[in-house]
This record gives structure tokens, sequence and C-alpha cells, in this order.
């Protein structure tokens, strides 16, 4: 991490954030498909992602919550939500396996680089009609 950040040009680390952010971006591919849905469950999506989430594993890896498990009983993380939580089963039956398509934590969270942008859309549609289904994230 140091090093990463003694890498930058003295001139760019000392320079406004616009012109920062931009030479951090550089090579850096964001897939259109991450834009997909409404901005609500965009950002559900993409906490997820960053287990930035309130799932309890994530707010566990914060010392937000002392214990990581699900009321289930397992280790409450994303692909437990996604795949596992039996308490979403018919949730999932109604959305996620009705995917024509290879199924797993990775795919569900960041798309599939050998599927076509619509075929990774109509994945990120499904896991945010998912989120929205199970209401796990309401408040």
């Amino acid at each position: 991490m140091v090093r990463d950040w003694n890498n930058i040009p003295m001139e760019v680390r000392n320079t406004s954030s616009p012109r920062f952010k931009n030479f951090l971006g550089k090579g850096v591919k964001i897939s259109k498909f991450f834009n997909t849905g409404t901005r609500p469950l965009q950002i559900s999506h993409a906490r997820l992602r960053l287990e930035c989430s309130s799932l309890n594993l994530h707010l566990y890896k914060k010392n937000l919550v002392e214990d990581p498990s699900c009321i289930c009983g397992e280790i409450e993380s994303a692909k437990h939500f996604l795949l596992h939580c039996p308490r979403y089963h018919d949730t999932r039956l109604n959305t996620i396996y009705k995917l024509p398509f290879r199924i797993d934590v990775n795919v569900l969270l960041y798309g599939d680089a050998n599927l076509t942008e619509n075929h990774n859309i109509e994945i990120f549609i499904t896991v945010q009609k998912y989120i929205l289904m199970s209401k796990r994230f309401s408040t």
C-alpha cells in the first residue's frame, strides 16, 4: 500500500482531486452493467461486492456487531445471503435460480466476462430483484 502511494508521481499527489482521481482511474474499466437497475439497488449490490453491506459478517469485520451469524445460524456472508440462506429459499427460486447461466457468488456480484453485456445485465437485474424481494436491506 505504501509502495503504491510512493509510486504515484509527486505532481499528481499534490494536485487537485479531479486530476488525482483521473490518474488513479487510468486503465480501470468499469463495466456498463454495474450501472444497471435503480440507484438504490445498484448501491445495495455494490455494498455486497465491497463487503460494506449490513450483512452480519460485513458488520462483524468492522467491529460493529459481536457475531457474524445469520438468524439461521450460519455465517451471514454475501454467498450465504445470495445462495444458501433458507430464509430466502422461495425468493431465490423465483429469481436467481431462474437464470440460465452458471451461478456462483462471483458471477452474481461481478458478472461473467465470458457472457455478453446483455447477459450480465440480466444477471444484475435478477440479483437486484432478489435483493428487493428479500427485504433484507429494507429500513
